[in-house]
């Protein structure tokens, strides 16, 4: 239009799915010869101005490509390691996103380069997508084979025969200690959240008194984790979805992304839900302790893994 302010070539590819595709663009350029620097551009162009289109984001896999750090996070708090392969964790991930899908990180960006292809009639990125298959099909899923068997021994093919590698499931897999969410009996709307969950019927989640916790008093709803990490408040609560179904995961994954638990948080402090004391029985033992049998997993096996 006249008058328009001239928008700066975008650069900004959402995640580091667009390098792939931009490199691509970049050696067929070349393939041309003089054209290299305009065909280039202009797909570099393309890329970075994707979040400026209208219904552009919802199609980008959901936004699914921002959840990569909550899946690096998981490797951090749970592993004690990183997804580089030089600091690859010790212990076996499968919880939260692991417990849907093997490979999350890769799922997520193809997902957003698919979304990418649509957004911008660019078969490139879809291209991008069919090397991120063939990448993780050939090259990373045997490397898998052959050392993640070592590392972690049964656990790692038992987890492999209930968890596929590209298609969610629909309820997590869970073949280890519960998780446990402590809940204050002594709260009217903290109650509605434990039978809320508890109608449910969440898989390896342990719904529990928060006046019998063992390490002190609670103030507000708090989530202890099968390796021992905390969260507290709405972030328990997000924690406490992934043990729902995929759905409610989901929602729980991108509710717990930087900045949005945050506000979250300060609207439900707002109307009420702020931290409040609950008093600490030592002795006491939680009647409405219930806890949910692992999905997929035998009794056998489950039990055996839970003593």
């Amino acid at each position: 239009a006249a008058g328009a302010r001239p928008q700066p070539p975008g650069l900004a590819v959402p995640g580091g799915a667009g390098l792939l595709p931009a490199g691509l663009a970049l050696w067929r350029g070349w393939r041309g010869g003089a054209r290299w620097p305009a065909e280039a551009t202009r797909a570099v162009e393309k890329a970075g101005g994707i979040a400026k289109r209208p219904g552009a984001l919802p199609l980008l896999g959901g936004g699914k490509g921002r959840l990569n750090f909550l899946y690096s996070r998981e490797f951090v708090q749970v592993g004690q390691g990183t997804p580089i392969p030089w600091d690859a964790p010790p212990r076996l991930v499968t919880t939260g996103p692991y417990a849907y899908v093997r490979n999350p990180m890769q799922l997520s960006t193809l997902l957003m380069l698919c979304g990418l292809a649509l957004c911008l009639h660019q078969a490139i990125f879809l291209l991008g997508g069919l090397l991120l298959v063939a990448y993780t099909i050939s090259i990373a899923m045997v490397c898998e084979s052959r050392t993640h068997p070592v590392r972690f021994g049964e656990d790692w093919w038992y987890y492999c025969q209930h968890v596929r590698a590209w298609f969610p499931r629909r309820v997590p897999y869970s073949a280890g200690p519960p998780a446990q969410l402590y809940i204050a009996q002594t709260c009217g709307p903290c109650q509605e959240v434990q039978h809320w969950f508890a109608a449910r019927h969440p898989v390896g989640l342990t719904l529990c008194a928060a006046e019998a916790y063992p390490h002190g008093s609670l103030t507000r709803i708090t989530y202890v984790g099968p390796t021992g990490h905390v969260s507290t408040g709405v972030a328990a609560v997000y924690q406490a979805l992934n043990h729902l179904h995929l759905g409610w995961a989901v929602l729980g994954w991108i509710l717990r992304l930087p900045l949005l638990y945050q506000v979250t948080q300060l609207l439900v402090d707002a109307c009420g839900g702020g931290p409040r004391g609950v008093c600490h029985h030592a002795a006491a033992h939680d009647p409405a302790c219930h806890q949910t049998p692992a999905s997929g997993a035998s009794s056998s096996a489950t039990s055996a893994s839970r003593r």
